[in-house]
């Protein structure tokens, strides 16, 4: 029997790509507390402490129930250098590169995503009618027989 084939890693662009936390990670990316400044969805500015060990998941527990916000229907956006940062929920918010994060509802992801579908569709479809045509000399000669 053979080895399986080798697996196939598509990462993201190293500069939207979070960094792995692993045994050669400076511990100093990991240990204190860092300032954010957090966009809650009313559009409100905060400005919080939060140890730099905090996974993203937990980051977003802790911004939603002190603001009194529902944590299920919200995630974060991490904005840097005016782009959006990919991460995994386990990542710590240490490891990287932003100081602003953004709390956004997930129905507006959808209507977002639901206005970009619709603006493609510029045109409604025409109705189409299907005729089924009989050759005129096959009726014609019919008849006379």
């Amino acid at each position: 029997m053979s080895p399986p084939p080798p697996l196939r890693h598509y990462a993201a662009p190293p500069s939207l790509a979070a960094p792995r936390v692993t045994e050669d990670t400076p511990p100093d990316l990991l240990v204190g507390e860092m300032d954010l400044t957090v966009i809650l969805p009313a559009g409100h500015r905060v400005n919080m402490s939060v140890a730099r060990s905090t996974p993203m998941m937990d980051l977003l527990i802790q911004v939603t129930t002190a603001h009194k916000i529902n944590p299920g229907g919200h995630i974060i956006h991490l904005v840097s250098d005016n782009r959006l940062l990919t991460y995994k929920p386990s990542t710590p918010i240490g490891t990287l590169d932003t100081s602003v994060i953004k709390i956004v509802p997930k129905h507006r992801l959808n209507e977002e995503a639901r206005a970009r579908r619709a603006h493609l569709v510029t045109q409604a479809q025409e109705k189409n009618i299907r005729l089924k045509v009989r050759a005129w000399e096959r009726v014609r000669g019919r008849g006379r027989e």
